[in-house]
């Protein structure tokens, strides 16, 4: 019998762990969305579990012999943009985006599956804040879920890389754009927003993952009339940036969403004077409905630019 290397003994590992994750993460249910910080075999969500911590209590690997960790392929993602692509990884599948294209890979060889090429109007880089970049997708039921740099959800078949819908989120030309992983929690399909340097406003998106068709929109800054739209003088809400461009979390237990908001718009504050909600806070609300249910604001007025997200 041939001396196996760390590194084919790691392979060999992986290979075990994706086979033995592969029965939980096959029906691809919101149960095994729940469980993804528990099973090391997949990963299925955002952050590796609906608590965005990243954690894996994989012990294979360690401080005594990551050094001796080697690379066994390289894929092109043949995009010479910045790459902040977290891959989701569900039953022997890695699924990779960049901003124009989602791609399914073979985690052990490194072998392109499927690559579905996304077309974005030529005059959206001027528009985009703030980078051209994709941070991933989102799974459940076969379906992989991402955004687009001109603000639209689509829906791709997780077997083939075929489009099943594709829905308008915003207006890109009015400086929305769209980089952050989806987040599904109780059935909804949520998505955030950047933006909120170029006089938007800022809101979380609720989607029905079979049609496409939006549920609800919370928007991050309070209008006059709004509970907490004394906080903004006068119109300044409807530029007043709170955006929602990192993926939030979720409470299985207490059905709530969590999800942070960025930086107020302008950065002048003298233009805006008041506490200025919901900007650099974090907002807790039901992902069935969008219901806020509680808010807690980190820097009131953002004098800062500070981001809460």
């Amino acid at each position: 019998m041939s001396k196996k290397t760390p590194l084919t003994r790691w392979l060999t590992s992986a290979a075990t762990l994706l086979a033995l994750g592969a029965p939980l993460a096959q029906a691809q249910s919101l149960d095994a969305l729940k469980a993804d910080a528990t099973t090391p075999g997949d990963v299925l969500t955002y952050g590796m579990g609906y608590n965005n911590q990243r954690y894996s209590p994989l012990t294979q690997i360690n401080a005594h012999n990551v050094d001796k960790l080697q690379p066994a392929w390289v894929y092109s993602l043949n995009n010479p943009q910045g790459q902040e692509s977290q891959p989701i990884v569900h039953n022997g599948v890695m699924y990779v985006t960049t901003f124009n294209a989602t791609m399914a890979i073979n985690p052990l060889t490194g072998k392109q599956l499927w690559k579905t090429d996304i077309e974005l109007p030529q005059d959206v880089f001027k528009y985009a804040c703030c980078g051209i970049l994709n941070r991933g997708v989102a799974i459940l039921d076969g379906v992989i879920y991402r955004v687009s740099l001109d603000a639209h959800v689509l829906a791709l078949d997780a077997k083939t890389g075929k489009q099943l819908w594709k829905s308008k989120a915003a207006n890109y030309q009015d400086g929305h754009a769209m980089t952050s992983a989806p987040l599904i929690a109780n059935g909804v399909v949520m998505t955030g927003i950047a933006g909120g340097e170029y006089g938007t406003r800022g809101f979380v998106d609720g989607w029905d993952p079979k049609t496409g068709k939006q549920l609800w929109r919370i928007y991050t800054t309070a209008a006059p009339g709004d509970k907490g739209g004394n906080t903004w003088p006068g119109d300044t809400a409807s530029k007043g940036g709170a955006p929602t461009w990192l993926t939030g979390t979720y409470d299985p237990e207490l059905d709530l969403v969590y999800w942070g908001t960025g930086n107020a718009g302008p950065w002048n504050p003298q233009v805006r004077l008041g506490d200025n909600l919901y900007v650099c806070s974090v907002i807790a609300f039901r992902p069935k409905t969008g219901e806020m249910v509680w808010h807690y604001q980190f820097s009131p007025n953002d004098p800062y630019d500070y981001d809460a997200t």
